[in-house]
């Protein structure tokens, strides 16, 4: 896999989230975009959660794991 600099480096860069989603996300507030499936127990952990049925089926999820 070619190593782009441009890349996200977290998923609301990834998910390109809007500051007032952000705001109320946790997994921004912790800090944890780069492994936010690791709060995926935490209720609301990203507002975004409902766009996939499983962290594990989240594109951002598959990306990083190709890369690892």
């Amino acid at each position: 896999m070619k190593k782009n600099k441009n890349k996200p480096r977290d998923c609301w860069e990834f998910m390109d989230c809007p500051e007032k989603v952000k705001a109320v996300c946790n997994v921004y507030k912790l800090g944890m975009g780069n492994k936010c499936w690791y709060l995926m127990h935490v209720k609301e952990a990203c507002p975004n959660a409902d766009m996939v049925e499983s962290c594990f089926d989240c594109q951002w999820y598959l990306e990083k794991e190709d890369q690892e």
